[in-house]
């Protein structure tokens, strides 16, 4: 059983494997990261969500390369699948799984963006500022994460 284009769809699942492995591992390290510094926060239920999707996102990230190979083997091996009829498929999940990958990515460091967004933070077009400025270095996500999540001055002194 030949591949006619072996390198294409090897390099196609490769490229959706890795880089999902590598963004799950490193994303779900930014949120535990994140949940460790709402706890300062005194915020347990958010930053106990914000570990158990850090958790998740590792894990997931770690099975994503086994889910690829467990497809291929039981593709090629177990159901005895033609190889031309699996290519078209199996590059096409290689692709557009590392386009998920990527649209996942963007999300995930835009996430204390969204955050600020949603609860109308005062500040939000600062720390989507500080998000795209400094967001990218680990300490400085977990810096805009932790402003996305502070309450803001005037609606703490309007409560009391």
């Amino acid at each position: 059983m030949e591949y006619e284009h072996p390198g294409q769809v090897e390099a196609a699942l490769n490229i959706f494997a890795n880089s999902g492995e590598i963004c799950g591992v490193a994303v779900g390290m930014l949120f535990l990261l994140g949940a460790i510094s709402i706890l300062l926060l005194k915020k347990w239920a958010i930053a106990a969500k914000l570990a158990g999707a850090g958790l998740s996102m590792i894990l997931g990230g770690i099975a994503l390369v086994w889910f690829v190979n467990l497809l291929v083997f039981v593709l090629f091996h177990e159901l005895h699948v033609a190889t031309a009829d699996a290519e078209p498929w199996l590059i096409g999940l290689g692709y557009g799984g590392f386009a998920l990958v990527v649209a996942f990515g963007l999300i995930s460091f835009f996430f204390p963006t969204i955050v600020a967004a949603r609860k109308s933070k005062q500040n939000r077009k600062l720390i989507l500022l500080l998000n795209i400025l400094i967001g990218a270095i680990p300490l400085g996500w977990n810096v805009v994460l932790f402003m996305a999540f502070n309450d803001d001055k005037s609606k703490v002194n309007m409560g009391s």
